[in-house]
């Protein structure tokens, strides 16, 4: 059976607020060192971070 939009509304705001008290308690949400890591697989060009394109990216 299919949710309602109102149902499935409740859960995100139950999810984002779960997530977010979650966040605040914990702290960061990397582990210690995963950051350095981390950098050796991110590349970065200041060209392409454009405003333009993050905006694609995020819809």
């Amino acid at each position: 059976m299919k949710e309602s939009i109102t149902q499935v509304t409740k859960k995100n705001v139950i999810v984002r607020d779960w997530s977010l008290r979650t966040q605040k308690a914990k702290g960061d949400s990397l582990k210690e060192g995963y950051i350095f890591g981390l950098l050796g697989h991110v590349t970065s060009n200041a060209r392409q971070n454009n405003l333009e394109y993050l905006t694609k990216i995020w819809k």
